[in-house]
């Protein structure tokens, strides 16, 4: 049995700089935040495809297939959105520590959410505000979020904070998905190596 750290959780697996060294790319937390119809999905999926095609490996973790899946014995509380982002980060680190860089895409409707996910993250997570007008998120409302309910639709969209300082934003309400996914792709491969 291999080496452990005194809480029974093993030390000796290969370390995130041995799959940098073998990869020449180190890994990295791109955390999407931004209203529900922003884009943040449709970018990641097209990026992801975008730097397979360079033999960049990324695995996007999406809020919705998160809720859906690993974290659905969640509700949508305040303590239980808490603790999706917990999660969420936790495991967005274990790709990171297997040297895979990660697209994660959740509404991060606050400042503390997005605070804990850097936190559990650390120095590899790049927060980016993908931007659209409300009146664009209403014309993309795919999940039925603002549908025939004005009030939800401003609770909703002003529930939103956005970003201090974000390290990238891409506004997505008047820019092609091509061109709104050329700069995030381009971001991720000017990351230092």
């Amino acid at each position: 049995m291999g080496e452990t750290n005194g809480e029974f959780f093993p030390t000796d697996y290969l370390s995130a700089d041995y799959y940098e060294q073998k990869r020449n790319r180190k890994a990295y937390a791109f955390w999407l935040v931004g209203n529900s119809g922003s884009g943040k999905s449709t970018l990641a999926k097209n990026v992801e495809k975008m730097l397979a095609e360079h033999s960049i490996l990324v695995k996007c973790l999406d809020g919705d297939n998160m809720r859906n899946t690993i974290n659905s014995d969640l509700d949508l509380s305040v303590e239980s959105r808490i603790e999706n982002i917990r999660r969420s980060a936790e495991i967005s680190k274990m790709f990171l520590n297997n040297g895979t860089s990660t697209i994660n895409c959740f509404i991060s409707p606050v400042e503390s959410s997005r605070n804990q996910a850097q936190k559990i993250i650390g120095e590899r997570f790049r927060l980016i505000y993908i931007k659209a007008s409300h009146d664009e998120v209403k014309k993309r409302d795919v999940k039925g979020l603002y549908k025939n309910d004005a009030n939800n639709m401003n609770k909703s969209l002003n529930m939103f904070v956005a970003p201090n300082d974000p390290d990238l934003i891409i506004d997505t309400t008047e820019k092609t998905i091509k061109y709104s996914a050329n700069i995030l792709f381009n971001f991720i491969l000017n990351q230092p190596i």
